[in-house]
């Protein structure tokens, strides 16, 4: 690549970076001030989607998914089960780090979320083609790839790959394996 080309490549690059934060914090007010349950924020709606998509997990498994320290994860977890969004349920491998699976009111709240956050973005994105959508999925996978994301999301599915899917005691979902 041509050194002005290399140098405008940089330019954008760094366009969309500067975008990204205060887009990210816009986006987060305005979806935030539409939900009810004073438990949802940012961090903790991530743990939510991350316990739904993946299944029951404990917060070490969090905490290198999301790449955030241990302490405020398990801070956001604790509001989590203390507003019966999610659930303890015993570990078999590890008596101090229990699985946590979302309770039937925390699959409720968290489709009643998704629904209201659709009504917001959707006069937002409705005049985007999908296929400019698709390439700003491929840019941000590509970086999120870049910056080692997948490898601890992948490296914490592995060690989980062996465990049983569990019961809905405690109200608890088993939509996916445990993972730890």
């Amino acid at each position: 690549m041509k050194r002005s080309a290399h140098a405008t490549h940089v330019r954008t690059a760094f366009a969309i970076l500067r975008l990204m934060r205060p887009l990210q914090r816009g986006l987060q007010r305005r979806l935030e001030s539409q939900h009810v349950t004073k438990a949802i924020h940012t961090s903790t709606r991530e743990i939510l989607d991350l316990v739904q998509e993946v299944g029951p997990v404990t917060v070490p498994f969090l905490s290198r998914a999301l790449i955030l320290e241990r302490q405020p994860v398990q801070r956001s977890v604790d509001t989590l089960v203390k507003a019966r969004l999610l659930c303890r349920m015993p570990n078999p491998d590890h008596r101090r780090s229990p699985f946590l699976a979302l309770t039937r009111t925390g699959e409720v709240e968290l489709e009643r979320i998704r629904a209201s956050e659709s009504l917001q973005l959707r006069p937002m994105i409705e005049p985007l083609p999908v296929a400019l959508l698709k390439q700003c999925l491929v840019v941000l996978e590509h970086l999120r790839i870049e910056l080692g994301m997948d490898r601890a999301v992948a490296a914490s599915q592995a060690q989980a790959r062996a465990h049983p899917r569990f019961s809905n005691e405690n109200g608890a979902t088993n939509s996916s394996r445990a993972r730890r």
